[in-house]
């Protein structure tokens, strides 16, 4: 058959390797654009993302920006794509590296139209907004938060198998500053809520 023929043909290892070559290169000539494309962004910030994203398994792709009039230079769109297919696009990362000159920066309305689209016209999926700086700064956070939105924590703590009770400040402010993408803020009064372990879960803070 045509099967044997071929595989008698290329019988050498160096053969071998020739034929493997021509059956991947469509496959890695979409890799190399992918890494071309996020190089001239010129962020090593998108190269860190999508590193953590290709090392926790998120089928992730460069997408194109939906509306025609934003701004695309200096900011990246990636659809991060989850289902036992990896067919359903579930959220929309919007990579926005810090700008280092007044022309790299953006216009005030990006994000917001990029928001109203989704809401309004593209309710299939969300969008995150993921500012450099917020993610050097809270890293832990952010990749927590996103690994929740693709559903792959999922974790519940029932109200039941709960408490609430005045806490600190001191206690407050650790606890946010560990957990929250804003830090602490200054408040009068500090609740927590603890789990029947008597492991604080939340925390609310009032003026």
């Amino acid at each position: 058959s045509d099967d044997v023929n071929l595989h008698a043909t290329f019988s050498s290892p160096m053969q071998s390797s020739l034929l493997n070559l021509l059956c991947y290169w469509p496959w890695l000539l979409l890799q190399l654009s992918i890494s071309a494309a996020l190089q001239t962004s010129g962020s090593t910030f998108a190269n860190e993302v999508t590193k953590w994203l290709d090392a926790e398994r998120v089928n992730w792709n460069i997408a194109v920006f939906p509306l025609p009039d934003i701004q695309t230079t200096h900011n990246q769109l990636l659809s991060l794509v989850e289902g036992k297919d990896y067919s359903e696009t579930v959220v929309f990362l919007h990579l926005l590296p810090s700008p280092a000159s007044s022309e790299e920066c953006y216009a005030p309305t990006l994000t917001r139209k990029l928001t109203e689209y989704f809401s309004q016209k593209d309710q299939s999926a969300s969008i995150v907004h993921l500012h450099q700086d917020v993610w050097e700064a809270k890293r832990h956070i952010v990749q927590s938060r996103l690994l929740t939105r693709l559903g792959r924590i999922r974790s519940r703590i029932f109200a039941r198998k709960t408490s609430v009770r005045r806490i600190e400040p001191a206690t407050a402010k650790s606890f946010l500053e560990q957990n929250h993408l804003w830090s602490a803020t200054k408040a009068k009064y500090s609740y927590g809520l603890f789990s029947d372990e008597d492991q604080l879960v939340a925390v609310a803070t009032f003026s």
